[in-house]
């Protein structure tokens, strides 16, 4: 597989995501407000920073997310919400739980030394149902018998 497929952030999804960053930014100041005037005391305290902590997270990943998922020769590579970058190469992707329409979805990943099963996490919700099934297509090209499949408990 010579070919790169880039999955990247819908600008709808930015824009929602600038949009839920200024709104938490605001009604966290406001919190903050309230309470140091004291209407609200410690909640107020309380509401507000985590609402402040909310729009910062909103602020990193914003920055950081520069993709949601890339296919290429070695495997899979997501980029989560903090930037951190998560592999997985072709030979330990047993099955995927991406449902285009939900928004999110993983590939169930089986490290084949220590036998354990790990969730990889997409949020398709980020790039849309059509990249979705685009993605699962990139995937099911490369391991054609890739099957959805929703881990239970007992797999560790």
């Amino acid at each position: 597989m010579a070919e790169e497929s880039l999955f990247v952030v819908l600008p709808a999804r930015k824009r929602a995501k600038a949009v839920q960053l200024g709104v938490f930014a605001v009604f966290g100041l406001a919190a903050i407000g309230l309470a140091r005037f004291g209407s609200w005391g410690w909640v107020g305290w309380l509401v507000g920073g985590g609402l402040l902590g909310l729009a910062l997270g909103k602020a990193i990943a914003l920055g950081r997310m520069r993709y949601v998922a890339r296919v290429d020769a070695t495997g899979v590579t997501v980029c989560l919400p903090t930037g951190r970058e998560i592999a997985a190469r072709w030979g330990e992707i047993q099955a995927h739980t991406i449902d285009p329409e939900k928004g999110l979805g993983g590939l169930v990943v089986g490290d084949a030394r220590s036998g354990r099963v790990r969730i990889v996490p997409i949020a398709t919700r980020d790039i849309g149902p059509e990249a979705a099934r685009e993605l699962i297509a990139a995937l099911k090209k490369r391991l054609p018998k890739l099957e959805y499949r929703v881990p239970t408990l007992g797999q560790r």
